[in-house]
Order: structure tokens, then C-alpha cells, then sequence
């Protein structure tokens, strides 16, 4: 299980939790650039816009994926001034292999996060940080746990 959490006491730094279990990879980010997203909310400075913007991003992952049979596709979620981070998907025979990378051909201002789904890269300039979990078809839509605190 890939789990999302969303501190709301804290200031949209150092708020945002993203874990994978069963590779003992434990992160912790910013939600500030998700928070200045232009089109979702543009006025909207609260907790409730990130906590939308994040839902309706792990939605788009989820229908987005169901659709490939093969590929490598990268879902952006870790917004910082020097780099995006990804959950890496490579989907094989119906299995969607999930590990963490990073690239710096993007900035948070190349994108409006709250449409964004995958980000196009050719797989040279990422740089992974995990192995990989398998994660058969079926258990996709259960794969991503999101809460909020």
C-alpha cells in the first residue's frame, strides 16, 4: 500500500507524508506549491483545496492507469522549488510496478496540479530512490490509501 497523508496542523511545509511499507520508504514534502495551484480554487488558501487538488489527483492515476497494458508512466506528487518527485508505474502483463524517483526537468510552475496526471518523461533524466512493489490490476484501485490529519 502506497499511503498519502496530509497534515492540517502544520504550515504547507513538512505537511505532506507519503510511505510505501513494505519498502521501508518514509518521506516527507510540501504541500506549499499544491496550495498555490492557479486553476483548482485560485483564492482558496486552505487545507480543503490541497485536500481536493490530492484527491482528485490519486483519482486521475487510478482511471488513467486502468487503461495501460503496458509502459512506463510517472505520477507526480512531492512539488519543491528544485525538483518534482513521481511515483515510478511500469506496467508489464497486467502489473503495475510502483517505485519513488524524482526528476528536475520539471518545476512546480511548469504545471497546473490540479490537471495534471502523468508527467512526460523519456526515463533519462529520473532518478529512483526505491525498488519496486508489484501491484496486480485488480488491487490497483486499493493501492493508494490517502488520509488527513
Amino acid at each position: 500500500m502506497i499511503n498519502i497523508t496530509l497534515d492540517t496542523t502544520l504550515d504547507a511545509h513538512d505537511d505532506l507524508f507519503l510511505r510505501i511499507d513494505t519498502l521501508g520508504f518514509n518521506h516527507v514534502t510540501d504541500s506549499y506549491y499544491i496550495l498555490l495551484d492557479s486553476f483548482y480554487l485560485p483564492d482558496d488558501n486552505s487545507y480543503e483545496k490541497v485536500w481536493a487538488i490530492i484527491n482528485g489527483l490519486v483519482e486521475r492515476w487510478v482511471n488513467g492507469l486502468r487503461s495501460k497494458t503496458k509502459g512506463t508512466f510517472y505520477l507526480p506528487i512531492e512539488f519543491v522549488d528544485e525538483y518534482i518527485g513521481f511515483f515510478r508505474v511500469r506496467v508489464i502483463d497486467n502489473i503495475y510496478y510502483f517505485s519513488y524517483g524524482w526528476t528536475d526537468q520539471y518545476q512546480p510552475g511548469d504545471m497546473i496540479i490540479s490537471k495534471t496526471t502523468f508527467l512526460l518523461l523519456d526515463g533519462k533524466e529520473v532518478k529512483i530512490n526505491t525498488q519496486e512493489i508489484a501491484v496486480a490490476s485488480d488491487e490497483l484501485k486499493t493501492i493508494f490509501a490517502i488520509s488527513r490529519i
